[in-house]
């Protein structure tokens, strides 16, 4: 149960490192034309996730399963934003394709660690509840 615990904290921190890298650049092959970080994408979303993520991981270590649904609950949230407004824009062009002839987007290091931080959530999240018992019902 630590070590799951331990894996969201470090999942956490990924979000937040996340905010600050790359998250995609558009170029034309070996010329970087722009660059996007998280922060300019979505500004403090991910931030704001991964911080979410510690007083969760704290009550799951102390055996709350509510925190435990939390982790895994913040893991999809984390999935659905990568996957549904993160990866579009990693693959949009935008107007540097009409200006730039073969400009091309593609997901820098940021996608891909915001995206592994939101699988590791899930998972250890998933695992805490599958893995730990629900309180006996007294009377």
């Amino acid at each position: 149960m630590l070590a799951l615990v331990a894996g969201s904290l470090l999942a956490a921190l990924m979000l937040v490192v996340s905010t600050f890298l790359d998250l995609y650049t558009v170029g034309t092959g070996v010329t970087t034309l722009e660059d996007f970080s998280g922060w300019d994408h979505h500004s403090v979303a991910m931030l704001l996730l991964g911080l979410a993520v510690i007083p969760m991981a704290l009550g799951a270590l102390r055996g709350a399963r509510p925190a435990m649904y939390a982790l895994a609950a913040l893991g999809v949230v984390v999935l659905i934003v990568a996957f549904t407004v993160d990866l579009p824009a990693a693959l949009d062009e935008g107007l540097l394709a009409v200006t730039y002839e073969g400009a091309e987007a593609k997901p820098a290091i940021g996608f891909y660690v915001e995206s592994l931080a939101g699988a590791l959530l899930l998972a250890f999240g998933g695992l805490l509840v599958m893995l730990t018992r629900p309180a006996p019902v007294t009377d």
